[in-house]
């Protein structure tokens, strides 16, 4: 009994700790069917996404996304559709959206966080390449 009881224990601290480590949201476009949601981790030294340690979900069809066990750092959310079946992120021919704060700028969010909102345009330009990246 004694071992079960620790056993329980340490399961549900493991449970608890990489349901802490989340990020979820909406996507918001006409038609969300298609979609991957990407978090990408962000290496601040070079401002770069590691896409080793990045996460990748497909969003439901109600726009709704869960990146799940997410290593701790900072993470730039961005919802793509392949539209040409390409495989590669192609700006100005995709539909894409990024994490934006208030003001209207690329942010990066750290886990955990609820609610985050992308709006998806056919015309984003890659913040990792054109903006600097606003910290969360």
């Amino acid at each position: 009994m004694k071992y079960f009881t620790l056993l329980f224990g340490l399961m549900f601290f493991l449970s608890f700790s990489f349901a802490q480590n989340t990020i979820t949201g909406q996507v918001i476009a006409s038609n969300s069917q298609g979609f991957v949601i990407i978090g990408c981790l962000i290496d601040l030294a070079t401002s770069d996404c590691n896409y080793e340690k990045s996460q990748y979900a497909e969003v439901n069809q109600d726009g709704t996304y869960t990146l799940s066990n997410l290593e701790a750092g900072q993470y730039l959310v961005i919802a793509w559709r392949d539209t040409n079946s390409s495989g590669n992120l192609e700006e100005d021919q995709e539909e894409i959206g990024y994490y934006v704060t208030a003001d209207g700028q690329p942010g990066l969010i750290s886990p955990p966080i609820a609610n985050i909102t992308i709006n998806v345009g056919t015309s984003a330009a890659n913040p990792l390449t054109t903006n600097p990246l606003t910290t969360n």
